[in-house]
């Protein structure tokens, strides 16, 4: 894997949390 690809999915693991504390932030 190329550090490209990595970064990118590190990206798109933290846009989803980010929205998804946004959304339900009683649970954090």
């Amino acid at each position: 894997m190329n550090e490209l690809l990595i970064g990118g999915f590190i990206m798109l693991g933290l846009f989803i949390y980010i929205s998804i504390a946004l959304f339900f932030p009683e649970k954090f």
